[in-house]
């Protein structure tokens, strides 16, 4: 049942993010950096294209939350400049929007 419910919400992300998922990661990404939201955050795992093991939050146990740390040496060239693109794109750099007539 848990296996066909993950399967269902791969699924809708999918469609709902025009994805095959391949990187669902910078889907994720791309969308928050398109919300209308005064801000966006991307958790570095993301940026860095980590898997589930790389956690901070772990529902249901008690300890080990918070611990994952990460060195700007992980952040590989293209992860920045394609994070710089789509906040540029976006105007989520802190440039103000071109005033239109």
């Amino acid at each position: 049942m848990v296996g066909q419910g993950i399967a269902h919400e791969r699924q809708h992300a999918g469609e709902y993010l025009r994805t095959d998922g391949r990187e669902i990661h910078w889907d994720l990404i791309r969308t928050a950096c398109a919300s209308v939201g005064d801000m966006a955050i991307h958790p570095m795992q993301d940026v860095l294209g980590l898997g589930g093991e790389h956690r901070m939050n772990f529902p249901g146990k008690s300890e080990g939350y918070w611990e994952w740390r990460f060195t700007w040496d992980q952040v590989t060239p293209a992860q920045a400049e394609r994070l710089n693109a789509l906040c540029k794109l976006y105007r989520r750099d802190g440039t103000a929007p071109q005033q239109r007539c």
